[in-house]
């Protein structure tokens, strides 16, 4: 895996806010001939245990196939060469695979990613505790480079599901073959894990990690100052002056092009009991984390059952969108997420319910109003409501939306549904494939970016409002700005629709995908340092 890319693929990376793509070019180990010994060691080894002396000759295939890229290299120093390394592993794990079951190949893979993992998380965690740099870049760098080949494939991947899902809603809501069960969460030796999923123990961890999540990049070890660390604090702290200066009615009116004056007006009212920076920067995505951990467990298990409910809640909180509220902020987002999930979870017979959920996402975030109300209609209809129920469902939504306008025009004279339908009307051309990539790898530092899960996720293992919700967007994916699909895919939540998979794996895999998960999430906070200095603070004193 390390080596798949290497000297050709352009890996990101985070240091000091400021988002690199470099080429790799170090070895795994301090030296590179220690990597071919290692390579070279575990192939031999491999070999001999799964296939006795019958090993020899692949043995001696891999080793020579290992050589020749080493020498390659050697000679023309040119890094694209050590791609044989890899080469050679496939090969050797292509060959053993005739005396192992998939499963018992892939349990054994797993088990030696999760003890890597391991240690790239005890070298970030060393960073937060500790401060500095030096040995948590170094293992962060490496980690990267691992799943680098994956992590751009899985881009690729996950825009295809959405194409996949798309087709399955013209047909209904039906689905091709699905995922061959390869031994859950219920069998052999995942019981203790299936005991502790049902448990409420499973809900504690989730909100422990949304704990850590929100509080380690504001530690005094890398944030003595106790600067923001969301680049929207600004704009919310910039609103809360001005309308400390000239009345809260005027910063309304002044600031229209935020949209939601309903939850301005709300969070200029808590910043009157609250800092408004320790509100913004720390307590508001604590508890918009939180939620969408419990929207994300609530979800899960309607259509899951416990595992796939604690799945998800365990998954949520180093997940592609928490990482990214907490790197760029979308306070508002971030809120109204939580009720979107909740919606998509909702009955289509539940009208109050859709209403009180519509409502709220509306007044909180219209453009997540527009996003999640078209795919709940479209649900709906999948799920074998009558037309007549889909126009009960249509009515209740537009009445949501339709208060919500009121209220934003009495506030301050601003459309909500307008502002929203304005930034996806004005970001739509012929941007594809590359917006899609630009969405994930460059926008706020690239901190959407999970193989693991952007793979889980676009595995069919069964039709789910998840799956309606992504073959919604396939359109605007197409279509739409790199903004746009960094958007969309931050208001996905990916993780239940992982979750779903990961009850058909083993155990290994299983938590190979948490491990990773919380790994990749702590590798993006190592370069989220506070933001100081004249292009944040200018934000404060920009006119509105």
């Amino acid at each position: 895996m390390y080596y798949a890319g290497f000297g050709w693929l352009p890996t990101a990376i985070v240091v000091d806010r400021v988002l690199r793509f470099v080429i790799p070019s170090s070895p795994l180990t301090p030296w590179l001939f220690l990597d071919l010994a290692v390579v070279i060691a575990v192939e031999a080894l491999t070999a001999y245990l799964f296939l006795g002396r019958r090993g020899l000759v692949l043995g001696v295939t891999a080793s020579a196939i290992s050589l020749a890229g080493f020498t390659s290299y050697a000679m023309t120093s040119m890094p694209a060469f050590l791609c044989m390394l890899s080469a050679s592993a496939l090969l050797t794990l292509y060959a053993v695979r005739e005396g192992l079951r998939l499963q018992e190949l892939l349990r054994w893979v797993a088990s030696l990613l999760i003890v890597f993992e391991v240690v790239i998380i005890g070298a970030v965690l060393t960073h937060f505790g500790l401060g500095g740099e030096g040995f948590a870049l170094a293992a962060v760098m490496r980690d990267r480079v691992m799943w680098c080949f994956a992590e751009w494939l899985s881009i690729a991947a996950l825009f295809i599901a959405a194409g996949y899902w798309l087709s399955s809603l013209m047909r209904g809501g039906r689905v091709g073959k699905a995922f061959p069960r390869l031994g859950g969460a219920g069998e052999g030796s995942s019981g203790a894990l299936r005991a502790f999923l049902r448990s409420p123990w499973v809900l504690v961890l989730a909100e422990v990690l949304v704990v850590f999540a929100v509080l380690l990049p504001h530690l005094p070890t890398v944030n003595p100052s106790g600067a923001p660390v969301s680049v929207d604090t600004f704009y919310y702290l910039r609103f809360i002056v001005y309308a400390d200066t000239h009345g809260l009615p005027e910063a309304l009116r002044a600031m229209s092009g935020f949209a939601r004056p309903a939850y301005l007006s709300l969070i200029y009212l808590l910043s009157r009991l609250i800092p408004p920076e320790f509100l913004m920067d720390f307590i508001h995505p604590l508890i918009a984390l939180s939620l969408l951990m419990l929207a994300s467990y609530h979800l899960g298990r309607r259509l899951g059952g416990d595992e796939v409910g604690g799945f998800a809640a365990l998954l949520t909180p180093f997940g592609h969108a928490s990482i990214t509220f907490i790197a760029g902020g979308f306070q508002a987002n971030s809120l109204a997420l939580p009720a979107a999930v909740f919606l998509l979870g909702a009955e289509p017979s539940s009208l109050g319910t859709i209403f009180v959920l519509g409502l709220l996402v509306a007044l909180i975030h219209p453009w997540t109003f527009l996003m999640y109300s078209a795919a709940y209609v479209v649900l709906a209809r999948v799920r074998g409501a009558s037309w007549k129920g889909c126009v009960k469902v249509v009515a209740v939504l537009g009445l949501a939306l339709g208060i919500a306008e009121l209220v934003g025009h009495f506030l301050a004279s601003v459309s909500p549904a307008g502002a929203a339908t304005h930034t996806v009307t004005s970001s739509l051309g012929l941007y594809f494939p590359r917006n899609l990539f630009r969405g994930v790898e460059f926008w706020t530092w690239g901190s959407q970016a999970n193989a693991l899960i952007f793979t889980a996720a676009s595995i069919p293992a069964g039709f789910t409002p998840i799956s309606a919700l992504m073959g919604v967007e396939f359109p605007l994916l197409l279509i739409g700005s790199s903004v746009i699909a960094h958007r969309l895919l931050l208001n996905t939540p990916l993780e239940i629709q992982a979750s779903i998979l990961l009850r058909e794996l083993p155990t290994e895999i299983i938590l190979l995908v948490i491990i990773t998960t919380i790994a990749r999430g702590l590798e993006i906070l190592t370069g989220m340092t506070p933001l100081v200095g004249g292009p944040w603070e200018a934000i404060l004193y920009r006119p509105p």
